[in-house]
């Protein structure tokens, strides 16, 4: 290792500035300029170049391919000008990839390499073969000599687009990996040796904290290269190899939709206290009646106290443990108790396994047995299933998200669903968005919507049509919301003597097997979240001519982004395929982000004016995407403040706060 890799390895990049004010608005300007429609045909002639270039290449033999790769590379990493090198080098890692995967990139898909060289996000179609545009993108990047990380929305994708592509990566002479939740501390570290490294954005940033927490306080570049010099290379303890290029699969997922909440290292500490509180404040808000004593903010999540509530709160203030009998504890403990009755849901928010509490992702449906709710909260949760109670933890260190991926010299992404958060993406963190081009058309059919009063007559409804359509020998996907959903919808089909396939987080084990059997004839699947990003359901010649795969959703999501992932999974590179949305009055979304009286007037209009329905159900959407995009900013701004008064050792701290 030389000093240049270890520098690379310990030293604290500097944040990108989020710019306010009249900076913003020149900021917005400058990224609208880079994402312009124009730059889209410059890119899509030069990728066709390359592709023609790459074709021009199949009669070569192996060594005269290897010869030009090689000088192409050597001139990529260190020649001056290294841009004039990228069409050649590219085209040659095309021709790497056709020999080893068996597969020829289109040129959209050459388009979306570039577009990561760029350091832009590609909005590449679902279908469109994401895999292996990251993959050749990745190996680009690659020839540079520095580490690069490709971060997936789950670790089952990771793990399954690095077996994918770790033909290319070795034919091209690079080492590769993944890695995950489960991944053990010796095998992590070798993992993040590799040239290439498949994960997600909760490990990655994980292994970044604990690596900083290992560094301790801030040694200065200078004073650490001499130190290696003298003293040699020794085991410090550091997991990764530093940060360099970081290519984002599924961008708006990772960049936005898991930036709600920061990455919190923590400990657990024992608090006897606490624990003897949670359970008394379980027993004592049994007696708190709904509408009399407390109401429920869905929208923001909490609980709010009436006055009956307020004042019943001071009667039962005296049975608490002394240290939580004054007026502001009492109500917090009391009010953990009633969020975990009212708010967090078996099934919907969280399971139970080994008896044991594991959150389920909203967005992708999958377990993340590694969070947990927080000091209070998760205890609450767990006294409410009658489990052990166990110790709190105590924080070793916090980081956004949106901090952290403004550190990475080199970050680009791509997703299919990226145009709704443009501008959000360009001011946090410097990304334009590409549009790439289609290399197929898209003949999939929006069915019209189906509205329902109530949620039984929907679920009703959803069934018989799933079960007509299957007799078809249509391929099914029906989509829901939460775990309970499709367990219940499950049961239904079950019991009208279908036979149907589901696909969960408490099923996961099963997951590769069903998305295998998804695309047969007459099959019929059920699956929450987990169906969306990144599942490619391949259909079989006979379906095909059926009709393709028919998708069912059974209600719109907080964000049309995941719906249209969902949809996605249908009518892939040109393939038939239909998709329907099923709506009732009784939609979380509705629930959650509507008035009572919206409620009433789309009652009176949607069935003279059906679109009506759909074009309020946008508009909650984005009544919801703004709700979640104030909370990011929020923990935005709370940055500064940990940065200053609770920052742990090692964080970049300026010379001018040191004095």
């Amino acid at each position: 290792m030389l000093p240049a890799d270890d520098r690379l390895r310990a030293r604290m990049p500097q944040a990108r500035t989020v710019h306010k004010g009249l900076d913003g608005l020149t900021h917005g300007m400058q990224g609208r300029w880079r994402g312009r429609r124009g730059k889209t045909g410059v890119l899509l002639r030069q990728a066709q170049q390359i592709a023609e270039r790459s074709g021009e290449m199949v009669d070569w033999s192996e060594g005269q391919l290897q010869t030009v790769y090689e000088q192409a590379r050597r001139d990529f990493q260190y020649a001056q000008g290294a841009e004039k090198y990228v069409p050649e080098l590219l085209a040659c890692i095309c021709e790497l990839a056709f020999r080893s995967l068996g597969l020829r990139p289109y040129a959209v898909q050459v388009m979306g390499a570039l577009v990561l060289h760029q350091g832009a996000v590609a909005e590449m179609a679902t279908g469109e073969g994401k895999s292996l545009t990251t993959g050749i993108g990745a190996t680009l990047m690659a020839c540079l000599g520095k580490p690069v990380h490709v971060l997936s929305s789950n670790d089952y994708l990771a793990q399954r687009d690095e077996e994918e592509m770790a033909p290319l990566f070795k034919r091209a002479g690079m080492t590769s990996a993944s890695l995950g939740g489960e991944t053990p501390p010796n095998e992590r570290k070798e993992a993040y040796q590799g040239d290439i490294v498949y994960t997600t954005g909760k490990e990655l940033l994980g292994d970044f904290l604990r690596d900083r927490l290992v560094l301790g306080p801030k040694v200065s570049d200078i004073t650490r290269a001499l130190e290696f010099l003298l003293v040699g290379q020794k085991d410090d303890g550091l997991t990764m190899r530093g940060l360099h290029s970081v290519l984002v699969d599924e961008a708006d997922s990772v960049l936005i939709d898991e930036a709600v909440t920061p990455l919190i290292l923590s400990a657990p500490r024992e608090n006897i206290s606490l624990e003897e509180a949670t359970m008394l404040a379980r027993d004592l808000s049994a007696d708190l009646v709904k509408g009399e004593h407390y109401k429920v903010d869905l929208r923001d999540r909490q609980i709010v106290w009436t006055k009956a509530g307020s004042q019943c709160l001071e009667g039962l203030s005296e049975k608490l443990p002394l240290m939580w009998q004054g007026q502001e504890r009492c109500q917090e403990i009391i009010s953990l108790a009633v969020q975990a009755r009212e708010l967090f849901l078996r099934d919907e928010h969280y399971v139970v396994q080994n008896d044991e509490i594991v959150l389920l992702d909203s967005l992708t449906g999958r377990l993340t047995p590694n969070r947990n709710l927080g000091v209070g909260l998760q205890q609450a949760v767990e006294a409410k299933e009658g489990l052990e109670i166990k110790p709190p933890s105590e924080t070793l260190a916090r980081f956004s998200y949106q901090k952290f991926f403004r550190l990475i010299p080199h970050l680009a992404g791509m997703s299919g669903t990226v145009s709704e958060a443009a501008q959000e993406l360009w001011k946090i963190y410097y990304l334009p968005i590409v549009k790439v081009p289609t290399h197929r058309p898209i003949i999939r059919k929006n069915l019209p919507w189906r509205i329902f009063e109530n949620e039984e007559d929907k679920i009703n409804a959803l069934v018989e049509d799933a079960c007509a359509v299957q007799q078809t020998g249509q391929s099914v996907l029906i989509g829901t919301r939460t775990v309970d959903q499709s367990e219940k919808l499950a049961e239904k089909i079950l019991n009208q003597g279908y036979h149907c396939a589901v696909l969960n987080a408490v099923r996961h084990e099963e997951e590769a097997a069903i998305i295998a059997k998804a695309g047969q004839l007459g099959s019929l699947t059920i699956a929450t979240n987990m169906a969306g990003r990144g599942t490619d359901i391949k259909l079989a010649p006979q379906v095909k001519d059926k009709g393709g795969l028919c998708v069912l959703s059974l209600e719109p999501q907080d964000s049309a982004r995941i719906d249209r992932q969902l949809f996605g999974r249908s009518g892939r590179q040109g393939d038939p395929g239909s998709v329907r949305v099923y709506s009732s009055f009784d939609d979380a979304l509705i629930k959650r982000f509507s008035s009572v009286l919206s409620r009433w007037y789309v009652r009176v209009i949607y069935r003279v004016m059906p679109r009506s329905y759909e074009k309020w159900i946008a508009q909650l959407q984005k009544k919801a995407e703004g709700h979640a995009m104030r909370q990011r900013l929020a923990i935005l701004k709370s940055d500064d403040w940990y940065e200053n008064y609770l920052s742990f050792p090692g964080a970049h701290r300026t010379q001018k706060k040191r004095k």
